[in-house]
């Protein structure tokens, strides 16, 4: 337990082979993109981001772009129905996105909903060897989770070392003001304490748009683990006009 590997050792477990990188970068060489358009992300770099328009898209993937429209969601997307790779690349690249995939992320955040439940709020005083109240059948709260791992009594001791790192993506923000209501109903000794957010890749922190996902993803990590500090990443929204090319990472 514990023996963790590093950042540069994961990373390494994940890197493209430089026979990939070599491959791709002639392609787009070839096509005429820039140095400053292309980035390769994570540090195994084995994402590359690269900036073009729609028309050289096309012209690169063989393919013909159009925006297509979800009348649920009234949301347009700029999609293709199929592209192609010069087969010296099938072996290296894995996969090119926005191509063919049409899950739309308004539709993916209507996953989660809220459920007022105030009124079947476990008791936080439950014994260590409680057997589980069955309002945790249709309500998960904190205390349900602390009773089903045994953790009631459980107080971290290791909150100078540990973190707990929660990453937030799309346009989700976590609320701070909105957190302090969750700890009085759900976490009475955690009120007044809160989380740390880091701003990744020109991310936004903006408290007057709370997100159903970034909220409950917070409030639970910091209910669960508090005192434990919660670090709270949120990367910038990115736009569909970027492609992503997911290069391989063993030699072919």
């Amino acid at each position: 337990y514990g023996q963790h590997l590093t950042p540069a050792e994961a990373e390494s477990l994940v890197a493209a082979h430089p026979d990939s990188h070599e491959a791709v970068d002639e392609w787009l060489q070839h096509h005429g993109i820039s140095a400053e358009n292309i980035a390769y992300s994570s540090g195994g770099g084995e994402w590359v981001t690269i900036r073009v328009s729609v028309a050289e898209a096309e012209r690169m993937l063989n393919t013909k772009y159009d925006v297509y429209h979800h009348p649920a969601s009234n949301e347009r997307v700029v999609r293709t129905l199929s592209y192609s790779l010069p087969r010296e690349l099938h072996s290296h690249v894995d996969v090119v996105t926005p191509t063919t995939y049409f899950g739309t992320m308004r539709s993916m955040r209507t996953t989660s909903f809220l459920q007022p439940l105030k009124e079947e709020k476990v008791d936080d005083s439950f014994a260590v060897d409680a057997s589980v109240p069955t309002s945790c059948n249709t309500a998960i709260t904190i205390s349900c989770l602390r009773t089903l791992y045994n953790t009631n009594s459980y107080v971290p001791a290791a909150t100078s070392v540990n973190k707990l790192g929660v990453a937030g993506y799309l346009e989700e923000y976590a609320n701070r003001a909105d957190l302090q209501t969750f700890f009085k109903d759900y976490r009475t000794d955690a009120v007044g304490s809160s989380f740390t957010t880091v701003l990744v890749n020109g991310g936004l922190d903006n408290q007057n748009d709370p997100g159903v996902e970034a909220n409950l993803d917070i409030q639970y990590t910091t209910g669960i683990s508090y005192p434990t500090p919660n670090i709270y990443y949120r990367y910038r929204f990115v736009s569909p006009i970027i492609r992503y090319w997911r290069l391989s990472s063993l030699q072919s």
